[in-house]
């Protein structure tokens, strides 16, 4: 992996004013299956500067003396799962995913998985997914979920898991296979993807943290 695992307590210094910002949006399915529940806009359409400063201050995790240099693109949303319920298995496409709890069940943190063995099959997420939601990001029917969901997550053996815990932050590399562990009914997160991430002169970036773990 590329990136670290990084967990970072109390992230917000305005912890309840973020949670307040985000009762106040409003959240819709885009309509494609692909995640559960619902999501606000892209935050850097409703507040740049909320937006700027949070990615600035995560990087700052991985880069702490020369953050100011990085160049990125980002995707931010909140996100809620007003239904109960527990993740597929799978991997993002991008360069690194966080999570910030904000509100939740205590059962609702992020577990990092790798394949029982190899080979597995690859397909399987888009396979039995697609068989659980409606396009509206819904549980169709809950037995069936259920089904597909053990099938599918039978592949995997767990290798971390992170707790629920509000105004915790979780970064990790998109290529960890990872699920959420329980939606729990009212689950309320703020989920950032970065899609690249380079110095402001192109040089390719490597984390400081991985570096250390190296050369360690």
């Amino acid at each position: 992996m590329r990136w670290p695992a990084i967990v970072i307590d109390n992230f917000f210094n305005n912890f309840k004013d973020v949670e307040k910002f985000a009762d106040s949006l409003e959240y819709t399915h885009s309509g494609n299956g692909n995640y559960p529940g619902y999501r606000s806009k892209q935050v850097h359409e409703i507040d740049y500067d909320f937006f700027s400063f949070t990615c600035t201050k995560m990087l700052q995790a991985l880069y702490p003396m020369n953050y100011m240099d990085i160049v990125y693109n980002a995707r931010m949303f909140f996100q809620t799962i007003p239904f109960e319920g527990k993740g597929f298995i799978h991997q993002d496409d991008n360069e690194i995913s966080s999570i910030i709890y904000i509100r939740g069940s205590e059962a609702g943190g992020t577990s990092l998985f790798e394949p029982k063995r190899y080979p597995f099959d690859r397909n399987s997420y888009i396979k039995h997914k697609e068989k659980s939601f409606e396009k509206e990001g819904k549980i169709n029917n809950l037995k069936n979920y259920e089904k597909h969901l053990k099938q599918h997550n039978s592949q995997f053996k767990t290798k971390l898991k992170v707790n629920f815990k509000p105004n915790r932050l979780f970064m990790f590399d998109c290529n960890e296979f990872h699920e959420a562990d329980s939606f729990g009914g009212d689950r309320l997160t703020l989920v950032t993807f970065f899609e690249s991430i380079r110095m402001d002169d192109y040089t390719t970036l490597r984390s400081h943290v991985t570096e250390a773990k190296k050369w360690g």
